[in-house]
């Protein structure tokens, strides 16, 4: 995946994350999901950025 493609990946999350924890609240099932997979994407891009 580009940075750029990344950019937007992580951009669209965070998003949906702020969305879903205004609506569902910060401990919401859907809420932790949606977090763990930005960490998951964030964690893909600094492995890729040390190497």
């Amino acid at each position: 995946m580009e940075r750029d493609d990344v950019t937007v990946v992580i951009d669209a999350l965070r998003q949906k994350l702020i969305a879903t924890a205004d609506q569902k609240g910060l401990q919401s099932p859907d809420t932790l999901q949606i977090s763990r997979e930005l960490d998951r994407v964030l964690n893909n891009l600094m492995n890729k950025n040390k190497n």
